[in-house]
């Protein structure tokens, strides 16, 4: 759903139709605001945190799709206690991705982000992942718009 170029709305009316209220929904277009946003906007780039609050090493692998489930990055980090990694900024296009994060050879984990404008009030998702030493859940996961 693109929130820029499209807007939908839902009110309840005084009528009712089987004892229930009748609710007008809308949808409308705005004309010109995604050129208008990319005229004045860039767009922000994807990037991910990762942060080993563990007292293990950990290996941990990132890899990013499209929506056409298309691998745009895929990177493996050992992380010693304590350590940081800062990824690369990854450029892309506006819409949604889907981050795999797979810690020492388990099932990955699955987290969708957002590409948007960098705007004033918007921005691309930010991801974090914080490794921490908990049986069942061993990874915090955090996401940032600014």
């Amino acid at each position: 759903m693109d929130f820029y170029t499209l807007s939908y709305s839902i009110i309840a009316t005084d009528e009712k139709y089987d004892g229930n209220v009748v609710h007008l929904v809308w949808m409308y277009y705005n004309e010109g605001m995604d050129e208008k946003l990319a005229e004045e906007s860039s767009l922000d780039p994807l990037q991910f945190f990762l942060s080993n609050s563990d007292k293990e090493v950990h290996e941990v692998r990132i890899e990013l799709f499209d929506f056409y489930n298309e691998s745009l990055f895929n990177e493996t980090y050992s992380l010693n206690p304590g350590d940081e990694v800062v990824s690369p900024e990854i450029n892309v296009e506006l819409g949604y991705y889907r981050y795999e994060i797979t810690l020492d050879g388990q099932p990955p984990f699955e987290q969708k982000v957002r590409a948007d404008y960098g705007a004033e009030l918007c921005s691309s998702e930010k991801l974090y992942v914080n490794l921490i030493d908990h049986p069942e859940y061993p990874m915090e996961i955090g996401i940032e718009v600014a």
